[in-house]
């Protein structure tokens, strides 16, 4: 969704709204609601942190209105961004090999799903606010954060460090058998 057409839909909605109050004499609180949406895009942009719109391409590491699986020795960048998307990371296929690997995972009205493989040292700090993250062990969080650290887990050694943050969405991590 490029500016204009935004912009456009936005300035035809407050033309019908401003045409339904006149002509059938009904209360719509037009200012309100164009605060409201001015409100929620400033907030989706500080959030995801890039520009005020969507681009035509998102970069590799950003799932916007989409659906995307990332394989664990696939993934080179350190931060990912879900927003309104699912998103699948598959670490199963990383060794000690791979490692050190750190990555951020940040969800915004969106769904990620992180596959885990036990035979790799994993340390997972989970950040949510009015969403929900599950960890392997078994701990949530819905507001506040919660960790997690796997069996042989040893910070002097590689690992795999995860970092997740949530904001009206979902985070599920879980050991694939």
């Amino acid at each position: 969704m490029g500016p204009g057409l935004f912009w456009g839909i936005l300035f035809l909605l407050i033309g019908i709204s401003l045409l339904i109050k006149v002509v059938f004499r009904l209360d719509v609180p037009v200012v309100r609601i164009v605060t409201g949406l001015v409100l929620i895009l400033l907030g989706v942009r500080m959030l995801v942190g890039g520009p005020w719109f969507f681009r035509e391409e998102p970069e590799e590491n950003e799932v916007i209105f989409a659906e995307k699986t990332y394989r664990g020795k696939e993934v080179k960048n350190q931060e990912y961004s879900v927003v309104f998307g699912k998103a699948t990371f598959d670490f199963t296929d990383l060794d000690s090999l791979s490692l050190p690997k750190h990555v951020k995972i940040s969800t915004v009205f969106g769904s990620t799903t992180i596959f885990l493989s036990r035979e790799v040292p994993v340390k997972i700090k989970g950040e949510s606010v009015f969403a929900g993250v599950r960890l392997p062990g078994g701990s949530t969080a819905v507001f506040g954060s919660t960790s997690y650290e796997s069996e042989g887990f040893d910070p002097a050694r590689p690992y795999l460090g995860i970092q997740s943050e949530v904001v009206f969405g979902r985070v599920n991590m879980v050991y694939r058998e």
